[in-house]
């Protein structure tokens, strides 16, 4: 790895690859992997483009609706009439989609 670069894993990532670790396969589960729930490093740049922490697409989504609550986020056409949804009504009523698929065991 070039000296202006590291790699970040989160913690509960790094005790996934510990758990997984094939010593007959070093590269497996570090490098690569073919199983989704399996978090990987991410090499990053020490300083400038590229040394940003990187954040899942929730957490974006959750720091929208925490700076900007009331803003529009998404508008629909239905039965010929516009409805605008919030930032925050947004994010709950995906949160509660979740939660259902959740409680219909689709993890």
């Amino acid at each position: 790895m070039p000296i202006d670069e590291h790699t970040y894993c989160s913690e509960k990532g790094l005790k996934q690859i510990a758990k997984l670790f094939d010593p007959k396969n070093p590269h497996k589960n570090f490098t690569w992997t073919t199983d989704i729930s399996v978090e990987l490093p991410i090499r990053m740049k020490i300083k400038g483009q590229g040394s940003t922490m990187p954040k899942t697409l929730v957490e974006c989504f959750q720091e929208q609706v925490k700076n900007h609550p009331n803003n529009k986020a998404l508008s629909v056409k239905r039965g010929g009439k516009w409805q605008t949804l919030t930032f925050k009504q947004y994010y709950d009523l995906s949160y509660t989609f979740g939660k259902a698929l959740m409680a219909a065991g689709l993890e």
